[in-house]
């Protein structure tokens, strides 16, 4: 190989090492946080949907979910991690408005 060549090759691969990293270093699907999501919006479309119809996720503000959620836990088992990731899976993000039903 000429000089020119391996100087190419080995700047190719000093750049490709960053990049191979950064991609294994991706999580994978299925992750925890996606798993969360997906439990807490089965649990949302179970027990919400039971007795009326779910409102759809961030659509209100904390604080209407927080009152709301005060009466529901009078009738709805739920632990308080529950309560708690069902109302941020509920929750606007943020400094986000919405008319409130």
């Amino acid at each position: 190989m000429t000089a020119p060549r391996v100087a190419v090759l080995g700047a190719m691969a000093c750049m490709a090492v960053p990049c191979l990293t950064a991609c294994a270093a991706a999580p994978p699907p299925g992750t925890s946080s996606e798993s969360a999501e997906r439990d807490i919006a089965a649990l949302h479309t179970s027990k919400c949907g039971s007795c009326h119809t779910a409102p759809a996720p961030r659509t209100r503000t904390r604080e209407h979910l927080e009152d709301a959620f005060a009466r529901h836990k009078k009738r709805v088992r739920l632990s308080g991690e529950e309560w708690a990731e069902l109302t941020d899976y509920l929750a606007l993000p943020e400094g986000k408005t919405a008319r409130q039903p």
